[in-house]
């Protein structure tokens, strides 16, 4: 598992930085625009649980065991996927790590 993990980190890592153009190019959009370098722009976002239900006493989505979510920008004709978020509860190690207080 620790291979394949580090394979895919160089992926992640070279994607990282191609995301990191897209936000100049946005930026670059946004001044040719009129508006400020770092100006507010229009986004839309979509998240999707792994969960049989949503309802729990703590609130949305903490039954759940996987969540992904997705931030696209409306800003561009290509409404590209801006920012992305995987978050994984099914690794005991990393909930009982949080549930100490460490930043995991």
């Amino acid at each position: 598992m620790q291979k394949s993990a580090n394979k895919v980190a160089r992926i992640t890592a070279q994607h990282t930085v191609d995301d990191l153009k897209r936000g100049d190019k946005i930026r670059e959009i946004n001044s040719l625009g009129g508006h400020e370098h770092n100006a507010a722009i229009n986004i839309s976002t979509y998240v999707r649980y792994n969960s049989t239900s949503l309802k729990n006493s703590y609130g949305a989505g903490q039954s759940c065991s996987q969540v992904i979510s997705t931030c696209i920008e409306w800003q561009t004709d290509r409404h590209d996927i801006i920012g992305f978020h995987l978050e994984n509860k099914l690794c005991k190690l990393g909930s009982t790590l949080r549930n100490r207080g460490y930043d995991v």
